[in-house]
């Protein structure tokens, strides 16, 4: 597979998932504002490593989850931009919402404890 094939299959999922994020936004005004907050407030109390999914099953009590979970993609990237996660680096956990399929892990932020 050739880069080029790559990059325009990673824009591909960018575009979707911010696609997603804004109608999570228009069905209820402010989610991905919530939504990262709900991260920044989870990671802050995190010791230890975790994916996405965790921290969606902890926060699902306090945010509503959105039509498509793909709209946690911009929220999580913006996340990291801001360091309040952080990717660990070539580990992975298993994630029951993907049959399996190894997700990466994340740990907390300086970010996430301004």
């Amino acid at each position: 597979m050739n880069q080029l094939t790559l990059d325009l299959a990673r824009d591909r999922g960018t575009a979707a998932g911010q696609a997603c994020a804004d109608k999570a936004d228009r069905t209820a005004p402010g989610w991905s504002e919530r939504a990262y907050d709900a991260i920044r407030r989870f990671a802050a109390g995190q010791a230890g490593a975790f994916t996405i999914e965790m921290l969606r099953e902890v926060v699902a009590a306090e945010i509503d989850p959105p039509h498509d979970l793909r709209a946690w993609g911009p929220i999580t990237k913006k996340a990291m931009r801001k360091d309040v996660i952080q990717l660990v680096r070539g580990a992975t956990a298993p994630a029951a919402s993907s049959n399996g399929s190894p997700k990466p892990l994340y740990r907390r932020g300086v970010g996430a404890l301004a």
